[in-house]
């Protein structure tokens, strides 16, 4: 065994140039002082074979901050894998593209080399416990900076048995892929979504309040709730099932945080209309969503459809659900301005195109004067947008995206597309071009990537 550790310490060094660290039989890490700090740990392959010469039982550790490398540490891939799925991460085929490691058959850690000059740090997702109590239970773990990975062949403390190799590294470790790298960039924006995915978790659900509006017409309420299903409500407005879950149309995560309990809907999203801390029957659904939030709008339509489909409850207000003035729920209200308490507004975090500089639904503004290449910067973005490129200065990738273009001055065929191509703009799929109001009295709608309708607009 003690040949067997130094040679694969030397060779963790030569072939790859890892700092490591002697873990003490029965342990999982080093047990000396100051083993993450420089002359802690080895990099030097005659100080390994030295070292492990005259440590024969210990095991082999990689500090992950001096070797460059950062890891993906699942523990419950039962509950791991559909969290990932639901942001674009096939745990499978990552653990056969990538080296793997396993020490307890039930768990696994994959190893990327790190982005330089990226700071990642250390992010966990844990759920509470289950129904029958415990300790919580910890899904996954993204490791970054000054601490380590036990390697193979180190015998794991519990199963008295060496780890391996799953999939062992070729010629060197591959980079972290963009979809971690996103995950773990903007851990504070994903963090809440992929905790409420946990199905037992206790979301403090609270019962809706007596509807707004005086006249409420119980009766109708109630024979409308006997004949829509919030199932297909919420699907006929845009949600995309999940598994169990449902994601909202307006989710810029991916993930699904609208959850169906005892035929009420409960929303985790926080940009989704029905994320107010209540639950939602199907008429409180209709309302929302197909009017807006108007009670008597609502009312008066669920009347005029009676029983009628869901379809007839999507259709009542109009494409995007239109609803009178006298039932706004804020902003202007019969032309006096309707105010809310802070306390009653939730918050939420930031969700950024390009981190710091563009905010996804904000306005953004570039301005400046003449000649100094306003055009070229935004033709510049078009181009990482639509190509999910990486932005200039702090290297971070962006999503791939599609973008419309809105000009008052410059021609499309001769200048535009032009400058695109030369930006290396995806053309094909992703991009659209409206000419100004000011060239034509009709604008192009896009409906797809080959196809247009065209709107008047005055």
């Amino acid at each position: 065994m003690s040949a067997s550790n130094v040679t694969w310490a030397v060779r963790y060094i030569e072939k790859y140039g890892l700092a490591l660290v002697p873990i003490p039989p029965g342990h999982k890490a080093p047990r000396h002082p100051g083993w993450n700090q420089p002359g802690g740990y080895v990099t030097d392959a005659g100080e390994a074979r030295q070292r492990w010469g005259d440590l024969p039982d210990h095991g082999i550790g990689v500090v992950l901050a001096p070797s460059g490398l950062c890891s993906f540490d699942v523990d419950s891939p039962e509950h791991a894998e559909p969290v990932l799925g639901a942001l674009g991460v096939d745990l499978g085929a990552l653990r056969k593209s990538a080296p793997t490691i396993q020490g307890n058959p039930a768990r696994s850690r994959v190893m990327f080399r790190a982005p330089p000059g990226v700071v990642l740090g250390r992010k966990t997702l844990a759920w509470p416990a289950g129904p029958a109590g415990g300790k919580p239970l910890t899904l996954f773990e993204l490791r970054a900076g000054d601490i380590q990975d036990v390697l193979p062949p180190t015998i794991h403390p519990d199963i008295k048995e060496p780890y391996t190799w799953l999939t062992a590294p070729n010629s060197e470790f591959p980079p972290l892929p963009e979809d971690l790298l996103e995950l773990w960039q903007h851990w504070d924006s994903y963090r809440a979504e992929l905790e409420a995915m946990c199905p037992w978790a206790n979301h403090g659900f609270n019962p809706e309040p007596a509807p707004r509006g005086g006249g409420a017409r119980p009766n109708v309420i109630a024979a409308f709730n006997a004949t829509h299903s919030v199932e297909e409500l919420i699907e006929a407005h845009g949600y995309t099932r999940r598994g169990n879950r449902w994601m909202s149309p307006t989710s810029s995560s991916g993930l699904a945080g609208v959850v169906i309990l005892d035929g009420r809907v409960y929303s985790h999203h926080g940009s989704d209309p029905l994320a107010d801390g209540h639950t939602h029957d199907a008429f409180d659904l209709f309302r929302i969503l197909a009017h807006g939030g108007g009670m008597k709008s609502a009312i008066r339509a669920a009347e005029d459809l009676g029983t009628g489909s869901t379809a007839g409850a999507r259709a009542s207000a109009g494409p995007g659900g239109r609803q009178d003035a006298e039932d706004a729920p804020r902003g202007f209200h019969g032309g006096e301005a309707v105010y809310r308490r802070l306390f009653d507004i939730q918050p939420k975090p930031i969700l950024w195109l390009w981190r710091g500089r563009i905010a996804r639904g904000k306005v953004f503004m570039l301005a400046g004067h003449p000649g100094l290449g306003k055009s070229q910067a935004m033709i510049s973005m078009a181009a990482i947008v639509t190509t999910g490129g990486t932005w200039p200065v702090d290297r971070t990738p962006c999503e791939r995206g599609a973008v419309i273009i809105l000009s008052a001055e410059d021609d499309a065929e001769d200048t535009i597309r032009p400058r695109l191509e030369a930006a290396g703009a995806d053309l094909k799929g992703s991009l659209s071009w409206m000419p100004s109001a000011k060239r034509t009295r009709t604008a192009l709608r896009p409906r797809g990537p080959s196809t247009s309708r065209r709107i008047p607009i005055g």
